[in-house]
């Protein structure tokens, strides 16, 4: 239908066929916004008389809104979407989902048919990058795919690292200070790739001179590192801090308080 005037009107390719005894609408080429009330103006000598019809285009389901993908583990992931813009006119019976690996080109069903709006979908191959499509089903057929746009890959979620532990004071000359730790017992299922080290310093009396601050100009690589340019005769403490490709772990326990004297 079209509207013109606020009223809806027949399209402009709708034929209307009378009799002495009946009248005929056909639109040729139906749609799903032919859909709603018509009203029939009935008019002859004898008088008048308006009827009103309600009309359904039925057809298949539009595209599913929104798919999303989350809760990713290296062996599962969640897919969540919202119904069609338009179910055809028919109940939407079922959902289809489907996925493929980046670099496959065949499409594999997942599932056998799926009521509700969401799905944990299994058996995904760690490392594995996965794409997935989602199509609604109402009585008259399928629908087309939502196809996700970005590829997921299927990993354990990432955190950042423990603390490091075991952190020492191992030499101690005038003005450096050599520490050593042990690296994290959990690397948050991501590689430690370095280390930080803050510091803490005292003057002479006891009187706190600043707040922890970083020591290191450079990543550290390794589990030591000297802490170099430092007072004889000022107290120190020590503390080091993992690094994984998502952030920073917890600083370590605490080596120290240490007073710089030359122990060589």
């Amino acid at each position: 239908m079209e509207k013109k005037n606020e009223l809806h009107t027949l399209p402009i390719d709708s034929e209307v066929v009378s009799t002495d005894t009946s009248s005929v609408v056909t639109i040729p080429e139906s749609k799903l916004n032919h859909t709603g009330r018509y009203i029939l103006n009935a008019e002859s000598p004898a008088g008048h008389k308006v009827l009103k019809v309600r009309v359904s285009v039925l057809d298949l389901p539009g595209v599913p809104q929104d798919l999303k993908v989350s809760d990713v583990t290296r062996g599962t992931c969640r897919l969540t979407w919202k119904p069609p813009q338009s179910d055809g006119g028919e109940q939407i019976k079922s959902y289809f989902i489907e996925k493929k690996t980046g670099h496959g080109k065949a499409w594999t069903k997942v599932n056998p048919a799926c009521s509700a709006q969401s799905l944990v979908v299994a058996d995904l191959i760690g490392g594995e990058e996965y794409l997935f499509r989602v199509r609604a089903e109402n009585r008259f057929g399928f629908g087309p795919f939502a196809v996700t746009v970005d590829g997921s890959m299927a990993r354990d979620p990432i955190h950042p690292p423990d603390p490091p532990t075991r952190l020492k004071i191992q030499a101690v000359k005038k003005d450096t200070i050599t520490l050593t730790w042990k690296a994290p017992k959990n690397d948050g299922g991501s590689p430690v790739t370095h280390y930080s080290m803050d510091l803490l310093c005292w003057d002479a009396s006891g009187t706190q001179k600043e707040s922890w601050r970083r020591c290191n100009r450079q990543d550290i690589e390794t589990t030591s590192y000297k802490v170099e340019d430092l007072t004889e005769g000022d107290e120190y403490e020590f503390r080091v801090t993992a690094h994984n490709d998502v952030g920073a772990s917890r600083p370590s326990t605490t080596a120290g308080p240490i007073l710089l004297q030359d122990q060589t």
